[in-house]
Parts: C-alpha cells; structure tokens; sequence
C-alpha cells in the first residue's frame, strides 16, 4: 500500500492547510416530507432533530441517555412500541451523533416498515416522543438504562476494531481516554430529574423533521 500510495501521490503537494470543518448549530424549521421510490418493498420512516449543545455541555450526558432509552437498544421504547407491540417494523433504532467542540448534536430516528403500515409508524413515534417529552422517563427505567448505557460502551471496548477507532477519534479531537471515562461518569450520576429536564429543554415534538419514503402510489 505505501508503494502504490508514493506511486500515485509521492509528487504531489497540496496548495491548502487543514482545517477542521466547522459546522455550527442552525435552528431548522420543522418539515414533514413524504418522497415516492416506486418498486420499492420497504418503506423508511425517518425523524431528525438538533440540539444547540456539545459533548462537554452538563445536558450532554442526560441526552446520552435518553436516546438510549428511546431508541438506543432492543427494549428501548421506541423499538418496544413500534416493532413488539405493533408488528409495523423489523429494524427501529435512533442516535445521537455529538460534533466536537462545537454546540452541536444531532439526533435521528429510523424505521423500515411497509408502505401500508406507514401512517401506523409514524403516529407511533410521535406518541412515544410525545411521551418522553410531557412525562418523562421513570426512576425505575433510568437506573437499568444506566446500567445498560455503561455496560454498552465497556463490552465495545472490548473489541480491538472499536477500541482503535475511538482512540483515533480521541486523539484527532486532542483528547485520550478520560474524556469517555468522565462523561460515562457523569452518566452514572444522572437522577430522572436531570435526565427529564435536559429532554424538555431541547427535543421539542413540534419541530422535528419527518421524512417518508416508500413506493405509497402502489400501497393505496
């Protein structure tokens, strides 16, 4: 690889530096958009949203884990509700995906469903969300996500793939390994209180935007 590398680029230099690309938070108005793929079997339901803060921000942490009791794992709520409960789904997940050093989180949800079952899906997301946001999440249900949250993150670690790829990511970030030691700490300090407070502050219902897609010509 390093003779093929030197072969093709060895000659070459370029005429800018590197700079990080700064992506900062922009308010986005909220859009319920429905795109046809005809032919299509599957259908995709997917939901975004972000939050003006970053992973050194005190809701950072509370927002973690959150999305993990949502749509973090197999008995989350969302996956509970949409593919358990309701059979409208196979594969239901979401993330949350923090830019460093910038006030910038971005947080998406996903489904694959048939075209017919669509409207079901998504009234059933917007319910759990709704949920989430005006009730908020149990002392019960916190401490076991956290308990799941933690051994998550350390059973990956355990992977050689994974574990190389965090510490590059660390180090590209100026960071070493106590970054997610201190922040997996301040995830085991969440109470329900902060968890719940951190969610009414920045996941609003009213502004998410909502994308399907799916052959719906064929389905009606």
């Amino acid at each position: 690889m390093q003779a093929l590398a030197t072969d093709a680029f060895g000659g070459w230099t370029g005429g800018e530096t590197h700079r990080a690309l700064v992506r900062p938070y922009r308010a986005t108005a909220p859009v319920t958009r429905t795109i046809e793929t005809p032919d299509k079997a599957n259908a995709v339901l997917t939901a975004g949203a972000l939050f003006d803060v970053g992973d050194e921000n005190t809701d950072y942490p509370a927002l973690l884990l959150a999305n993990y009791m949502l749509g973090g794992h197999s008995k989350s709520r969302l996956y509970e509700r949409i593919r358990a409960q309701e059979g409208l789904s196979y594969a239901v997940q979401s993330q949350l995906a923090a830019v460093s050093d910038e006030p910038l989180v971005t947080w998406t949800f996903i489904a694959l469903t048939n075209p017919v079952n669509m409207a079901k899906a998504e009234a059933a997301f917007r319910d759990e969300i709704q949920k989430a946001v005006a009730s908020g999440f149990p002392a019960a249900e916190v401490e076991a996500s956290k308990q799941g949250f933690l051994s998550t993150r350390q059973v990956q670690r355990s992977d050689d793939v994974t574990l190389t790829q965090r510490l590059a990511v660390l180090a590209y970030n100026g960071r070493t390994m106590q970054f997610d030691r201190s922040l997996e700490e301040k995830v085991a300090a969440l109470t329900p209180s902060l968890v719940n407070e951190a969610v009414r502050r920045h996941l609003d219902p009213t502004r998410l935007v909502v994308i399907r897609a799916g052959d719906f010509s064929k389905a009606q």
